[in-house]
């Protein structure tokens, strides 16, 4: 039972690593100094989110709702 809890949590983690990168690829260049006082690329994003081009605006609010239930799932654990 505890290495399917650990397993699952891994996982988690994993994606929550995955969907950090596709939302620090999405920011432009000037926005990712900001990465590191504003909690990493999706704390930046989420408070910069107009900067986030228009063709990227629906994988961007995709990605951030997986973020989101993935965090939650993580904190449940």
């Amino acid at each position: 039972m505890e290495a399917m809890k650990a397993a699952a949590k891994a996982a988690a983690e994993k994606s929550l690593g995955e969907i950090e990168g596709q939302i620090g690829n999405m920011a432009p260049g000037p926005a990712k100094v900001c990465f590191p006082c504003c909690g990493g690329p999706v704390g930046t994003m989420g408070k910069l989110e107009f900067l986030v081009p228009a063709d990227k605006k629906e994988d961007f609010k995709k990605a951030m709702d997986s973020y989101k239930s993935a965090k939650e799932k993580l904190a449940s654990m």
